[in-house]
């Protein structure tokens, strides 16, 4: 039986976890937090995150990388954008520059201070990584629950794909093929951002048609974003592009969409942000700023990304994020 390890015991984190192990792999999860870690391996359970559904006995929890480290196969990388940098070097000091592996990103973000994609930041860290995006319209617990799913895989090497397909793959997970790595980055970090939009609207009262014409605005912004990195506009006929835009930007199980929704109910950011109600990372709040510092370097035209990011920062009144938001589609 295969190793295979997973960085990250969030939502998304221990349900990827839990496919690959129901497909009878051994699989690490990193964890960072004991209780977390008792109830995955005495439990079998992570019930903070995926309440009611029983994990895998493959599945076991550790807290140091070294434990996670012992020879995987590949390591699926499922932790906030904000601090992959720290855990790469962490890794870096572990295992040495030279290290060889082959990482599967599932994280969707952008450093913030280099402006660089999650595939850049592991690289700068271990250059002699093999990279895949995983990307797709897959809420966490409905992978959890078995419900058919697909994602996109991107990678420039077809073979890498084929070995991270046959990890994947089941009865209810597909996996599709992409070679535009930057692209599938640049989709799962825009969808966020557009999200954001389509929950505001959602919380004005808006609903369906203003929603469709957000979507349609942020597609095209998507598009410019592709454009300026040499990205593949095909990748927004992916999973990872209208799929995960749709899914992100149609429903409140999405965590930036609600965190939109409550922004257009009148909550302000700072008290959603501190509010104990959630344990999520809102990635469209903390990417919006860096979508715009992209777009302002490359003289990008991204009217919905910037509206985003004044609502996020100007702590506007409903009625003028309502003005806003009309200006945009």
């Amino acid at each position: 039986m295969k190793n295979i390890s997973v960085l990250g015991s969030g939502a998304w984190g221990t349900s990827v976890a839990n496919l690959i192990a129901k497909n009878n792999y051994n699989v690490k999860i990193l964890s960072i937090i004991p209780e977390t870690t008792k109830e995955i391996n005495e439990q079998n359970t992570n019930n903070v995150y995926l309440p009611k559904i029983k994990l895998s006995k493959n599945l076991k929890a550790h807290e140091s990388l070294a434990e996670l480290f012992e020879n995987p196969e590949m390591v699926f990388v499922v932790i906030p954008s904000s601090v992959v940098h720290q855990v790469f070097e962490n890794i870096k000091k572990l295992k040495g520059e030279n290290y060889e592996m082959t990482f599967v990103i599932c994280t969707k973000g952008i450093e913030q201070k280099s402006l660089k994609f999650m595939s850049d930041v592991i690289k700068d860290s271990l250059p002699k990584s093999k990279i895949a995006i995983f990307s797709g319209p897959n809420f966490a617990m409905e992978v959890a629950e078995e419900i058919p799913s697909i994602t996109t895989i991107a990678t420039k090497d077809k073979n890498l794909y084929e070995e991270i397909s046959s990890v994947l793959n089941c009865e209810y997970f597909k996996t599709y093929y992409s070679d535009d790595p930057l692209g599938a980055q640049i989709c799962g970090v825009m969808k966020n951002i557009i999200a954001i939009s389509c929950g505001i609207s959602e919380g004005l009262g808006w609903s369906n048609n203003t929603r469709a014409g957000l979507i349609t605005q942020g597609l095209l912004e998507i598009g410019e974003m592709c454009q300026v990195f040499d990205g593949d506009k095909e990748i927004l006929n992916q999973p990872a592009g209208v799929g995960d835009l749709v899914l992100t930007c149609s429903s409140i199980k999405s965590r930036n969409f609600s965190l939109g929704y409550r922004i257009g109910k009148g909550e302000k950011i700072s008290d959603i942000l501190e509010s104990k109600k959630h344990n999520s990372t809102f990635e469209g709040q903390k990417n919006a700023n860096c979508a715009i510092k992209i777009g302002k370097k490359y003289k990008l035209n991204l009217p919905l990304c910037s509206a985003v990011h004044k609502i996020l920062e100007d702590n506007l009144t409903r009625n003028e994020i309502k003005k806003l938001i009309q200006k945009v589609i």
